[in-house]
């Protein structure tokens, strides 16, 4: 399953760069919708997408004016920092990282910026989409959960 997982990946990089050259919005929660499930279906991520600019097109899909690109982007968003957080976690040989916030870079090249993980949690307060809130709390306690495992 892994080689059908590295042919999936130079798709997902063209789906990145459409999201941010995207002006229709429509298209943008599809490109979204469509990046989480490849992301959740797939049995390995490859390191290159670190460098792909991921982050970046989902953060910015978190500041859209329309919701439903907010909604699909921190759905999209939730599901890779799952796949971060574990395989960090896992290349650890199941120890917990020594404070996240003093190296937010993994061993295997994910770099998670801190004011990503702040505006996933602004989005927990009041006036949000309850949907895009149930997003965005579901992703944080499945990555909390995937270290405290550990």
């Amino acid at each position: 399953m892994r080689n059908t997982n590295r042919e999936v990946w130079p798709i997902m990089l063209i789906l990145i760069k459409l999201q941010r050259q995207s002006k229709a919005s429509a298209l943008r929660v599809q490109l979204a919708s469509l990046i989480g499930l490849l992301i959740r279906h797939s049995t390995f991520v490859d390191d290159s997408l670190a460098n792909s600019g991921i982050l970046g097109s989902l953060t910015d899909g978190l500041r859209d004016r329309q919701e439903k690109v907010r909604r699909f982007s921190m759905a999209a968003l939730g599901e890779l920092l799952f796949y971060i957080s574990t395989q960090s976690a896992d290349s650890k040989d199941n120890t917990l990282l020594e404070s996240p916030s003093k190296d937010n870079r993994t061993a295997h090249g994910w770099q998670v910026p801190n004011s990503l993980i702040s505006l996933v949690t602004t989005i927990l307060r009041k006036g949000e989409d309850d949907i895009t809130q149930l997003y965005a709390s579901s992703s944080v306690r499945a990555n909390l959960q995937s270290f405290i495992r550990y």
